[in-house]
């Protein structure tokens, strides 16, 4: 049995070098002050130890939604890989990810955007057969991943390491 903690990653109750290897997906874009948590996060993994990293891309698909869930921030690529390595990780892989969906995504946003009042945001179930369908584009799109490095997508994807030194 692994233990499930919760806990606000800038003030983190863990102690030096204690993880193996981190998974976030979806976090950073929730904290303020992302800097002082990727700090954090190197204080916490062991050397030679790695994180994963994903956060939703394209500061120009920040709209109502992602207000709505608390997100401080939209990333490119760049910037999550500048602030990767300030925090003294060594950066191994970057790509964007949901590169197929990024067109339908934009044209969404911007056509929220372009409303005279702000829509509540809600989510809409989504059908089992674009369920399926979205599942195989995703599965697609992860096999050309592990080759290449997307140039844009809805998501941005970075695997870091500490040193070991």
């Amino acid at each position: 049995d692994w233990p499930l903690i919760q806990f606000d990653l800038t003030t983190s109750p863990l102690p030096d070098e204690c993880l193996d290897a981190a998974v976030l997906l979806n976090v950073f874009e929730h904290i303020e002050d992302d800097m002082l948590a990727m700090r954090q996060l190197y204080r916490m993994i062991k050397k030679g130890g790695v994180a994963v990293i994903e956060v939703p891309a394209g500061p120009e698909l920040y709209d109502v939604y992602d207000k709505q869930l608390m997100h401080f921030r939209r990333y490119v690529s760049s910037q999550l890989r500048q602030r990767v390595a300030a925090a003294k990780l060594i950066p191994r892989r970057f790509s964007y990810a949901m590169t197929l969906l990024f067109p339908i995504v934009w044209i969404v946003r911007q056509l929220g955007k372009m409303r005279k009042s702000e829509p509540k945001a809600s989510l809409m179930p989504v059908p089992d057969f674009a369920n399926r369908l979205l599942v195989s584009l995703l599965h697609a799109e992860n096999s050309i991943i592990r080759k290449l490095s997307l140039p844009f997508g809805v998501t941005v994807f970075c695997m870091a390491q500490r040193s070991l030194e």
